[in-house]
């Protein structure tokens, strides 16, 4: 947070120098603002999304680990499912299901069996590394927490993700 804060800090000081220097007046806020995809969702665009789509608007991410193949994954993937749904509804928080099945075929009919929507992405994809905050889980079932910026506010069990609205303003 200090590193973020340190970087805009200098590039206002910069901004201030150059409009000083010009005598060009500060820009005027537009009268709509124009929302900008987070930090995770513009990284996204580098991933090779199976099925789904990222909601660009979200103020929390949940990285879940997960796979086909996992006994804990498949029992907790139902009521993942309707609290997805529910985030979906609501707009302000959004699941990436990472999915350590064997090939991106795998990983999305692991997502079809349960009905998910949510974005769907194999583990295997070299593009996840260029998320804010990613790392591979080092077992699974597993979700890390990211705020839109890239900051990661938890790491833990599915079961973190029934507290999202706690999460969001």
């Amino acid at each position: 947070m200090m590193k973020n804060m340190l970087k805009w800090g200098l590039m206002g000081a910069v901004a201030c120098a150059a409009m000083t220097v010009s005598g060009a007046e500060p820009a005027q806020p537009a009268a709509e603002a124009v929302a900008t995809p987070s930090a995770v969702a513009a990284a996204m665009k580098g991933v090779q999304v199976l099925s789904g789509e990222v909601n660009p608007n979200a103020q929390v991410y949940f990285y879940l680990h997960s796979a086909g193949w996992c006994g804990p994954c498949c029992a907790a993937m139902p009521g993942i499912v309707e609290l997805y749904k529910e985030m979906k509804a609501d707009g302000r928080a959004e699941i990436i299901l990472i999915s350590y099945d064997k090939s991106p075929e795998g990983a999305k009919k692991y997502a079809e069996s349960y009905q998910a929507e949510m974005p769907t992405v194999h583990a295997g994809d070299k593009g996840l590394l260029s998320l804010p905050s990613f790392a591979h889980a080092r077992g699974i079932p597993a979700v890390a927490i990211i705020r839109a910026d890239g900051e990661v506010i938890g790491y833990g069990a599915p079961s973190r993700i029934a507290k999202w609205k706690e999460l969001v303003k």
